[in-house]
């Protein structure tokens, strides 16, 4: 078993065992094998004039060249009401960068 989800985006699964072969996978495929239902975060993107907006959120690191730089990520932001009704977010930060950080820093782009 791979020490961490990250290893998963650059593995395919084969039955019981791992192979080294790197599998690209849609957004759908990559959510449903590494965001379990506890990793989601209910986060404040911003303030609007009812409050704030609140959103539940998820982050998957994305391999880039194949390797985990800690700097590239595929965010999702899932509506509280309509759960399927989700929006995606491809953010490059800097190493250390928290969840948090990244979902103020798209709230302050948005509208």
């Amino acid at each position: 078993m791979p020490a961490s989800p990250r290893v998963l985006l650059a593995q395919n699964f084969v039955g019981e065992h791992w192979s080294s072969c790197r599998k690209r996978m849609t957004v759908a495929e990559a959510e449903a094998l590494l965001v379990p239902a506890e990793d989601w975060q209910r986060l404040s993107m911003s303030n609007g004039t009812k409050g704030p907006r609140l959103f539940d959120w998820a982050v998957i690191p994305i391999l880039h060249g194949w390797e985990d730089d800690g700097r590239h990520f595929l965010l999702i932001r899932r509506c509280l009401d309509e759960q399927a009704k989700k929006a995606y977010y491809f953010v490059s930060a800097p190493t250390g960068t928290t969840l948090v950080e990244m979902v103020k820093a798209i709230g302050a782009w948005s509208w």
